[in-house]
């Protein structure tokens, strides 16, 4: 284990998960902590607001994460159930969208594409920043999406991240989870799964709120909009 904090040159990342995999016998997304996660939805009748809130812990293995600052980014995909049909209308959200529907969830007036992450670089109220190896801190998330639109999915890849320090931009661990609510009003959470790496959308929707911050200002999430960073 004493080369596993040696992740600043790694660039793919696949090469130390599985050596680490090897070593710890650690499940998917357990290589670099534990990822504990909670859910409750909040129907409501046809045509009334019903939400869904969904909370995340990762606690940090001080052995191989090297991170002062360990936050999350997170993509939503708002779709027709069974289909690619977009359903998202919130912008400018809805205009930096990858080919599956998917962007960085952020809402307007937000410079940064990490969640939960406030204009000066603190952390709102729906986060909390991990550290390790000291502390180690847990890092925390919370999000309650919620509409009163029938017959749509709610998908979102939650990635634990690195933000600061020799692992800046390592992806630690990735949780998929969601719900789907029915033309009645009935919700049903998706099966909830952890994961080591992330999906190749959260690339390309990473890439277009690049191109949004590059963009004309009119259409960006906030007039300073940062770019995010490669993950790996």
């Amino acid at each position: 284990m004493a080369g596993a904090r040696q992740a600043t040159g790694i660039g793919n990342a696949d090469r130390i998960i599985s050596r680490l995999q090897r070593l710890t016998g650690r499940g998917h997304g357990a290589v670099f902590g534990t990822v504990t996660h909670s859910s409750q939805p909040h129907p409501a009748p046809a045509g009334g607001s019903y939400s869904f809130d969904f909370r995340i812990t990762f606690h940090p293995d001080p052995a191989v994460v090297d991170s002062p600052k360990t936050g999350f980014v997170q993509t939503c995909r708002l779709v027709e159930p069974g289909t690619n049909t977009n359903k998202e209308y919130m912008e400018p959200q809805n205009s930096r969208r990858n080919a599956n529907q998917e962007a960085i969830d952020r809402v307007h007036g937000r410079r940064y594409g990490f969640y939960g992450m406030n204009n000066d670089g603190t952390a709102m109220n729906n986060v909390t920043y991990g550290s390790a190896p000291a502390g180690p801190v847990d890092a925390t998330f919370y999000d309650g999406p919620g509409d009163s639109m029938l017959n749509v999915s709610f998908n979102f890849e939650t990635a634990i991240v690195s933000i600061e320090g020799p692992q800046a931009n390592l992806v630690y661990s990735v949780v998929h989870w969601g719900f789907d609510v029915d033309r009645s009003g009935t919700m049903t959470a998706h099966a909830t799964t952890v994961e080591d790496r992330p999906t190749a959308g959260l690339a390309t929707a990473a890439a277009a709120w690049n191109a949004q911050a590059a963009g004309p200002l009119a259409g960006r999430n906030d007039p300073n909009q940062q770019a995010l960073p490669a993950f790996r």
